[in-house]
């Protein structure tokens, strides 16, 4: 009898030993994303130039009043210290001349011998509308934010602009750095 409790108990202590040696291997997920340093861009994306009387822009070179608006860069990466804005659109082609200066009227059937023109907010500085043109402004590292100012306003090349409805859409590409 002693001979099976023997043999039991050293049954038991060669399965418990062989527990303690066994291993086990486990492969852990460790997930992330890079991303690119960016900012959030609020804007309104209608600015009205309102209704605008065609007498007022009787002579060449005459524009609308002018309308402000405000592209603001929140929640910027810290590592910002510059953005570059990249306007592109339809340039005004009814004249060539005035190609880089304004955006078309895109409503084939509207207001024509009128463009968009857009200026930094200064009043005098003319954002050359050319496609790939290129204004980079400081970021203030660290800020978080930034606003962008600019004007709007419609504008006629020859003085002769005939009654009609008036739409341009410009897009802004930024690039952060």
């Amino acid at each position: 009898m002693m001979k099976k409790y023997a043999l039991a108990l050293g049954l038991i202590l060669s399965s418990s030993a062989m527990a303690y040696n066994t291993s086990d291997t486990i492969q852990v997920q460790v997930t992330g994303q890079i991303i690119t340093a960016v900012c959030e861009v609020e804007l309104d994306n209608t600015v009205s130039l309102g209704q605008i009387a065609r007498q007022d822009l009787s002579v060449p070179g005459g524009n609308s009043a002018p309308v402000t608006f405000a592209v603001k860069l929140t929640n910027c990466s810290p590592e910002l210290s510059k953005v570059t804005i990249a306007f592109s659109g339809t340039p005004y082609t009814a004249d060539p001349d005035f190609s880089s200066a304004i955006y078309a009227n895109e409503l084939a059937d509207g207001a024509q011998d009128v463009g968009l023109q857009l200026l930094n907010l200064d009043g005098n500085t003319l954002i050359n509308l050319a496609n790939g043109v290129n204004y980079t402004m400081p970021l203030i590292p660290g800020s978080g934010s930034k606003v962008l100012s600019f004007i709007a306003r419609m504008y006629t090349p020859h003085g002769t602009p005939t009654a009609g409805d008036f739409k341009s859409a410009v897009t802004l590409n930024f690039t952060y750095e």
